[in-house]
């Protein structure tokens, strides 16, 4: 195997691996909903609402302008080149 399809190859794993606990993440809540329900005493739309409501201020806080824009200069500062423009120039 080459050195490049080893890498190409563990990069998919850690992708898959990581898919696969966003995905036990968010399933989660819909197997405990009877706990759930019961510990808050909410109907089973309440406690809906409160994982969706948890789901929605993490994906905001996540996707921010702000954060992108800090994510975006940090990646810029770290070259040791000056970014240059669509032009090249």
């Amino acid at each position: 195997m080459s050195k490049g399809t080893k890498a190409a190859g563990v990069a998919w794993l850690v992708i898959a691996v990581y898919y696969f606990f966003q995905y036990v993440l968010r399933s989660a809540p819909s197997v405990m909903i009877p706990q759930l329900s019961a510990a808050f005493g909410l109907s089973a739309m309440g406690v809906a609402s409160m994982v969706g409501l948890f789901y929605w201020a993490t994906r905001r806080s996540a996707s921010s302008p702000a954060s992108r824009s800090i994510a975006s200069g940090r990646a810029a500062s770290s070259r040791s080149e000056r970014p240059r423009s669509v032009s090249g120039r």
